[in-house]
């Protein structure tokens, strides 16, 4: 299966925006978002298999922590903890717009999440230096 680069960065923006801390009296809580809240949200640009492969590479890649609940070897539930401090990195990569236009060019057929970060981190670097 073909890893959608598209896909990666709007998933990463997705679960920013939805992943949430809250604070009750003096304790703290981590909402984590459920894949089919996160399918839900992307199903006008995605397809709910490409939307859970981003999110299994992303976890397998270390960028975020994500729960997978297995059943007579399928995936039934899944739940997206967290961004990892590396896909924070990673995502702040993908910010600027002079980065992600040069990364599309570049990685049209990117095999992994890591291969778009290592490509993306050195983009961000070299435009960095240009600043």
């Amino acid at each position: 299966m073909k890893l959608n680069c598209e896909c990666v960065r709007d998933v990463l923006l997705e679960l920013e925006y939805l992943l949430t801390c809250e604070e009750n009296n003096g304790c703290f809580n981590f909402n984590t978002v459920s894949i089919s809240k996160l399918i839900e949200n992307l199903s006008d640009k995605y397809e709910s298999t490409d939307i859970f492969y981003t999110v299994f590479m992303l976890n397998e890649g270390k960028y975020i922590e994500a729960k997978f609940v297995n059943a007579n070897s399928m995936v039934v539930r899944c739940e997206i903890i967290s961004i990892t401090h590396e896909g924070h990195i990673f995502l702040d990569s993908l910010r600027p717009k002079k980065v992600w236009e040069q990364l599309k060019e570049i990685m049209p057929f990117a095999a992994s999440a890591a291969t778009i970060a290592n490509t993306a981190l050195n983009l961000s670097s070299s435009f960095m230096g240009l600043i």
